[in-house]
């Protein structure tokens, strides 16, 4: 069905498509319905506009906090930091701070050190694309909210890269308001 929609480009049925699924989780078997509707959000995330890519990270967490299955959640874990973060796309790098800014709103600090989520942030702070980068500064107050206070290594590595990027002689990312 996503790959119909995503052919007429009616991004709002899409949207419709999400969230009337986030409502039903209950009604679906984990065994079919958790291998492809993460598979169908992770897609969604990757090759939809703004608002698509938005809501389907929505869904995906509804998804991942009302799956009791952690084995479920590790895997689509890796799979967002393999598929986004280590992406070629530059525009898939992005997607991966997006994601990493919507989890930091519902996920504790445990979840993201046992995924080592704050670490992949940080080292899009040096990625050749300035758009990622400019990304990375907006994302950095969530950063470090997502830090423990006494990680004093890792806090001096995302002070050093966001001095880094705030420095840059390029004005786009030193003009980034937080």
């Amino acid at each position: 069905m996503g790959n119909t929609i995503n052919k007429n480009h009616a991004w709002r049925l899409e949207i419709t498509f999400m969230e009337t699924m986030g409502k039903c989780f209950n009604c679906f078997g984990l065994k079919d319905f958790g291998e492809a509707y993460p598979n169908f959000l992770l897609k969604e995330i990757e090759k939809g506009n703004n608002n698509v890519r938005r809501c389907a990270i929505q869904s995906l967490i509804q998804f991942i906090l009302k799956n009791y299955h952690l084995n479920k959640t590790d895997e689509i874990v890796k799979r967002i930091v393999s598929q986004f973060s280590e992406a070629k796309n530059y525009q898939a790098r992005i997607a991966f701070l997006q994601v990493y800014e919507q989890f930091s709103q519902h996920f504790s600090r445990q979840f993201f050190k046992s995924y080592n989520l704050n670490e992949v942030a940080v080292a899009l702070a040096s990625d050749k694309v300035l758009e990622v980068r400019k990304k990375f500064v907006e994302n950095a107050l969530n950063i470090r909210k997502m830090t423990e206070s006494d990680d004093k290594p890792f806090l001096a590595k995302l002070e050093g890269a966001l001095l880094k990027n705030v420095t840059d002689k390029n004005k786009i990312i030193s003009e980034v308001k937080f």
